[in-house]
């Protein structure tokens, strides 16, 4: 979840020559503001904004040459950051792991959202996670995880999309399962890589390995910290104590979407990293024995962050989503 953002995508987005052009809000009326980054000079124009309250977009363009929109859109009291790219028939939300967003998914944005790819890929920072981190963040279990859910829809429903597909990995695994079966009408198909269900004994021991963020590799550190600044080791903290808390809960005794997986009707892709240090296999083993609709897929060699170094990740789910274009559950 921590382990492998890049970068890249946000330093082409904000830095550099060229142009970049500038959504700003008023009222019902959008200031068009075109940005020479070279000579400084603008021009103005008004456009009407969409389903929103409120939404600063940003045309990007990443190493790839892919062109997208990022901007924020209030949602549920919240103003949440967000990427788009492409415009094909097949919508996509990414939903991303512990304190990440949108810079998680470089590799699936440069594959998805290219061109003729037949999908509009949709990425964003969760509430309290990169920019999104202006809004409050409950850790407390295990309610941040429907919050979340609540939040992707209400996102998605202010972009437009009322059907889609989902993907996530680790936390955001764990979200997107609980979304599917929360809002059974609005998702296409499901992929999870890296999900927790539920917790045992082993998943704390391997978690606690990463509670000391001095311990992290220096480059996974060095990004967070770009986001977060002094507060990293207290939003960890906060995040690690909400999961152990779920662990501890009397009444959830570990369990985290048990009954969600067994009422997911669309269907689901799981992917796993055979070499997974941080998701035991069981976790694996409950989703193929609970799941009414579902391919499995082991990477051989696959880590935990399997979407950044697996050639065959992004085929693989591209084939299952077009298989299943469309609901048949």
């Amino acid at each position: 979840c921590i382990f492998a953002t890049s970068l890249r995508l946000f330093i082409n987005a904000y830095t550099g020559g060229g142009k970049r052009t500038v959504l700003g809000v008023c009222g019902k009326q959008v200031s068009h503001l075109y940005l020479d980054m070279e000579s400084g000079n603008h021009s103005t124009a008004e456009l009407t904004v969409f389903n929103a309250t409120k939404s600063n977009i940003v045309p990007l363009e990443n190493d790839m040459h892919l062109e997208g929109k990022s901007g924020t859109i209030h949602v549920n009291g919240v103003e949440l950051y967000f990427e788009r790219y492409g415009n094909g028939p097949h919508a996509i939300l990414c939903m991303p792991g512990a304190l990440g967003g949108t810079l998680s998914f470089v590799p699936q944005i440069n594959y998805f959202g290219r061109s003729g790819s037949g999908y509009t890929f949709i990425s964003y920072d969760p509430r309290g996670y990169g920019r999104s981190k202006s809004s409050s963040r409950v850790y407390s279990s295990p309610l941040y995880y429907n919050i979340d859910a609540k939040d992707a829809v209400g996102l998605m429903n202010a972009l437009g999309f009322k059907e889609y597909s989902l993907m996530g990995w680790c936390e955001g695994g764990t979200c997107a399962i609980i979304t599917a079966a929360t809002f059974p009408d609005a998702i296409q198909s499901l992929v999870v890589w890296g999900p927790h269900v539920y917790l045992q004994k082993t998943d704390l021991e391997l978690f606690h390995k990463l509670n000391n963020i001095e311990t992290w590799e220096p480059k996974a550190r060095a990004t967070l910290e770009k986001y977060y600044g002094e507060e990293l080791p207290l939003l960890w903290r906060k995040w690690f104590d909400g999961f152990i808390s779920v662990y501890n809960d009397p009444v959830r005794q570990g369990d985290i979407c048990k009954r969600e997986v067994r009422e997911i009707q669309c269907p689901t892709l799981v992917l796993h990293g055979e070499e997974d240090q941080l998701i035991p296999f069981y976790q694996v083993e409950f989703l193929r024995n609970n799941l009414q609709n579902y391919q499995c897929e082991i990477i051989q060699g696959g880590k935990h962050s399997l979407h950044f170094k697996s050639s065959s990740f992004n085929n693989i789910i591209d084939k299952f989503l077009t298989t299943h274009n469309t609901k048949v559950c």
